[in-house]
């Protein structure tokens, strides 16, 4: 009973947040024939090498995460699709991110490595992507000549104050977690003595299991051991940002705004999408779309807002459509059912709890 109230407390969450987010979207729109029309007449054959783009991000997530699980297990790349793949498509489709949980679960199974350890060269992998896009927002901000009448509109804020938000409090957390987790792996009785010091507040047992938790995490840090791999982490890591920024620009052509952008405008939107991304919605819709359609305007204003809203609501089909249909597949080959993933991602997160 606790189980499903829970998932449906996620879901409903989920849905708000969508729900709110697909208002401002579309609020704005005046003429919905327009927006059918800019549809309508959008050159497709575009979507294909998008699609194409946006797939092949994840050779470049397959093979860094070979090089993350190196000291625990050597595992080929093309092992890692299935339940890389299965797990973006639970991201997609189940509340609360599970698709973290089911991945890190089936690569457990079927390698025959410690689940905490799998868990933990997930939390590894995201920190080398919030890296990169620490990185490619504080040089879009920094660099790009961003249009700050629409960021002012969309966010009620100005770029200075973005900039010292970025600059001071999200470079700060990042830092922080960094430096945690390299302290967890290097000095592990002194990561767990601050990080019970930290949590004072709870109850000691609670207090206990979560640090023993963190402490088990350190299996699965074993690329610190080795410079090199890091380093070729974050190569990957850079390439795969770069191929999923140029994803966007094929769709510039579908919609004949080419010629209004250039080639670094795609930064600006994979930056705006990525903002979108990082709120937790059934299939990403609605912060998706609003932020993908801000960050065009942003790179040119003068892209009428159905023009904006077509280009967004597009993207978001050649985004995660193909990688939810791919991911149904490994799933069905698998012989893995939505609910067994849910079920099995709710008994993960209680034993992690």
């Amino acid at each position: 009973m606790v189980k499903k109230l829970r998932f449906w407390l996620n879901f409903g969450i989920g849905l708000a947040i969508a729900a709110f987010f697909l208002w401002l979207f579309f609020r704005s729109v005046k003429n919905w024939g327009e927006l059918w029309d800019s549809l309508l007449t959008a050159r497709y054959i575009f979507i294909v090498p998008a699609i194409l783009i946006s797939l092949a991000t994840f050779i470049f997530r397959a093979l860094r995460w070979h090089y993350l699980l190196y000291g625990i297990k050597r595992i080929p790349s093309l092992r890692l699709f299935s339940p890389m793949l299965i797990g973006f498509m639970g991201n997609c489709l189940l509340p609360a991110r599970a698709g973290e949980f089911i991945r890190a679960y089936l690569l457990a199974q079927r390698e025959n490595i410690k689940l905490t350890a799998s868990l933990a060269t997930l939390v590894v992998d995201r920190m080398f992507d919030m890296f990169v896009l620490l990185l490619l927002i504080a040089g879009v901000l920094l660099f790009y000549p961003l249009d700050e009448t629409v960021l002012l509109s969309a966010t009620g804020r100005s770029l200075e104050d973005i900039r010292f938000f970025l600059g001071v409090v999200a470079t700060s957390a990042f830092a922080g977690l960094v430096g945690f987790i390299l302290l967890l792996y290097y000095k592990k009785d002194a990561a767990a003595r601050i990080l019970s010091a930290v949590l004072f507040f709870l109850p000691s047992g609670v207090r206990q299991k979560i640090v023993a938790l963190f402490v088990s995490f350190t299996e699965g840090l074993h690329i610190f051991k080795n410079g090199r791999h890091v380093c070729i982490a974050v190569v990957i890591s850079i390439a795969q940002w770069i191929l999923g920024a140029l994803m966007f620009y094929p769709l510039f052509f579908a919609f004949g705004i080419q010629e209004k952008l250039s080639l670094t405008s795609v930064a600006v939107v994979l930056a705006a999408a990525s903002v979108g991304v990082s709120i937790p919605t059934p299939g990403y819709a609605g912060p998706f779309h609003f932020f993908v359609q801000v960050g065009l305007q942003l790179c040119d204003s003068s892209i009428s807002d159905t023009t904006a809203k077509a280009y967004a609501l597009v993207t978001h089909i050649a985004t995660f459509f193909p990688v939810i249909l791919i991911g149904i597949g490994f799933a069905f080959k698998e012989g893995i059912s939505l609910a067994q993933m849910e079920k099995t991602s709710e008994q993960l997160k209680e034993s992690v709890e």
